[in-house]
């Protein structure tokens, strides 16, 4: 092979799975070592099963078993995919083989059909055909319609042989996929900023041009809110906008009814379009959360959001045409939470029921979710002296309280106080 690339982003923890069979695990792009040749890209499936098990986790990716065109591929194939055994005998060089995309039909004797009649996963007809291994497998009867190559490690690699490796679990080999082109690979980076804010990064891989984007990302309100959507720093750089249609931080839910954000862009430099070229871990855009309550909240992407819906899609090649990415969602923990010392009802003003909430506190035993802001003079205790020192600096020009006090904040003094949510 002529390259190599190997997709593995990582942001956290969960995967966006593209593979859609009740017997097959689940797959994404990024589980698999890629390689190109050609034009074409190559990988192995990840399970070990017979050649059917094979081509439908290649179909899920939405490719096929390899196609085999000429000796050259052929010879690129043997020494990319060498050294891969059947599950049950790792080393065994009688047992190195990996399945491809050639198949054949049955005679109604259950001999095979003859070679004219052997056809290609992705329905090419065969133009080409490696030296047999086994010459008397092909045509000759009790064989199989499914063919594998015997790649480097195998005495003889190079050669193809026939036969379903299904009757015993422990022969099942692997397959090597084939893909026109991988699809523009969204992941997302969580980069804590504070105690209590975070911010997403979407980043993209994408191996063709981007014209733009649109996309969805859902988080839980009760855990994370949004305040800012930025330009990513790959945009930036190239001095291309994203703001065009723009952001919305508050879209129309889901169906569901699950929330989060929208962003679309179309890329311009100095008012005409403009592509992002290809590349990797190329930041596209970044969101800033702010803490609504501590705990875990998973960041997914979608394409359900707003309404009408904002499609997860990318605009890619020339002539552009729109592919749905391949992602990996992600997971961020918050520690602490956003307040605003002083604002006790979390309404966005301290005024004077803020005062009247901090004394039913003390004395009606009403709740407070966040008592930090409640500790109006950040002495780590919460008592007669937070209703008073307020009622100071509103009514009697009084000291402001500490920060953070004009602007949401984590708290910069160390306490036993808990700040459950904040508003």
């Amino acid at each position: 092979m002529r390259s190599h690339v190997r997709l593995c982003l990582v942001c956290l923890s969960l995967f966006v799975w593209m593979v859609a069979s009740a017997n097959l695990a689940a797959y994404s792009w990024v589980d698999y070592e890629w390689y190109e040749y050609n034009g074409h890209w190559y990988a192995l499936t990840i399970d070990y099963g017979c050649w059917l098990d094979a081509e439908a986790e290649a179909v899920a990716l939405g490719g096929h078993l390899v196609t085999v065109n000429d000796a050259e591929e052929n010879a690129s194939l043997t020494e990319t995919f060498g050294y891969n055994y059947t599950l049950g005998f790792p080393g065994d060089e009688w047992s190195c083989l990996v399945w491809i995309g050639l198949r054949g039909l049955l005679n109604p004797d259950g001999t095979i059909a003859p070679p004219e009649l052997w056809y290609w996963a992705n329905g090419e007809p065969v133009d080409y055909v490696a030296p047999w291994w086994w010459a008397g497998l092909f045509p000759g009867p009790g064989g199989s319609e499914f063919a594998y190559l015997h790649p480097e490690g195998h005495p003889d690699p190079g050669t193809w042989l026939n036969s379903d490796h299904c009757t015993d679990p422990l022969r099942n080999p692997r397959g090597i996929i084939e893909v026109n082109q991988p699809p523009p690979f969204l992941s997302l980076v969580c980069d804590t900023q504070s105690e209590c804010e975070v911010s997403v990064s979407v980043m993209l891989d994408n191996m063709e041009d981007v014209w733009g984007v649109s996309l969805g990302l859902i988080s839980d309100p009760l855990f994370l809110v949004p305040s800012e959507i930025l330009p990513g720093a790959s945009l930036v750089a190239l001095g291309i906008d994203g703001s065009l249609p723009g952001a919305n931080l508050a879209p129309a839910p889901t169906p569901s009814g699950e929330r989060g954000i929208t962003w679309a862009a179309v890329f311009m430099r100095n008012g005409e379009l403009a592509a992002l070229p290809p590349g990797a871990d190329q930041e596209i855009v970044r969101i800033v959360y702010r803490a609504a309550s501590t705990g875990t909240s998973m960041l997914r992407f979608s394409g359900d959001l707003g309404e009408p819906p904002v499609a997860l899609e990318v605009s890619v090649g020339f002539p552009s045409i729109p592919r749905m990415p391949a992602t990996i969602d992600g997971e961020t923990a918050m520690v602490g939470v956003c307040f605003v010392r002083g604002d006790v009802d979390g309404n966005g003003r301290c005024s004077i029921n803020d005062p009247i909430r901090i004394f039913q506190y003390l004395f009606c035993g009403a709740s407070v979710n966040c008592l930090d802001s409640a500790d109006a003079n950040d002495d780590g205790n919460i008592g007669i002296v937070d209703p008073i020192f307020l009622i100071d600096y509103l009514f009697r020009m009084g000291p402001t309280p500490p920060l953070p006090f004009s602007t949401s904040g984590p708290d910069p003094t160390e306490d036993a106080l808990d700040c459950r949510k904040w508003p």
